[in-house]
């Protein structure tokens, strides 16, 4: 719903396939066809995002791809699908997809994002699925000081947070992934009397 929410989308008709476009919200009054290419061209920010509303049903045909470009990740790609989304046969998908109704990946069809069928089940055929944990930020604090009363301490705290990084290669439909740990966190606490 939050997506569907989005307000001033840029409204699309016609195939997907051919199209390059920049973050932002699009939306399709009916069903959405991609025949082809479709190019997701980031901007090199970590606050690049594309949101697609799609009012019935969003269809791949067979061997389309989405292309990700200039630092665009999977993660940050969201497809809102008001009935029922099928990725043809060999297609490679990047992007959650989150359907009113099901989602079904023909034999051979690969997605590197979630797959979330609301009213129904998620059909799968030989099919790569993985997903990716989009990089979230890292912060460090620290402290000196005393405490009062001529009391010192010291407090010096770290996050650091990583990754899963996947890679997907629609030709043979193999995947590959490794997983850094999602947080670790160390903390150094010193007080002396």
């Amino acid at each position: 719903n939050t997506i569907a929410a989005l307000s001033g989308p840029t409204v699309l008709s016609g195939d997907l396939g051919g199209m390059t476009l920049v973050p932002g919200t699009y939306k399709y009054s009916s069903s959405a066809q991609l025949t082809g290419t479709l190019t997701l061209a980031g901007t090199g920010s970590t606050s690049d995002a594309w949101y697609f509303q799609i009012g019935s049903t969003l269809t791949t045909a067979t061997n389309a791809l989405v292309v990700l470009s200039g630092g665009a990740l999977p993660c940050s790609v969201y497809w809102q699908v008001g009935s029922s989304a099928t990725l043809g046969v060999g297609s490679s998908f990047q992007g959650t997809i989150l359907a009113a109704e099901s989602i079904t990946l023909q034999t051979n069809a690969v997605s590197l994002g979630g797959l979330f069928a609301i009213g129904a089940s998620v059909v799968l055929d030989s099919n790569t699925v993985s997903t990716e944990v989009c990089p979230v930020s890292s912060s460090s604090s620290s402290s000196v000081g005393g405490g009062g009363g001529g009391s010192p301490s010291t407090s010096i705290s770290s996050t650091s947070t990583s990754l899963t990084s996947s890679s997907v290669n629609p030709s043979t439909t193999s995947s590959s992934s490794s997983t850094i740990p999602l947080s670790s966190t160390s903390s150094l606490e010193s007080t002396s009397s």
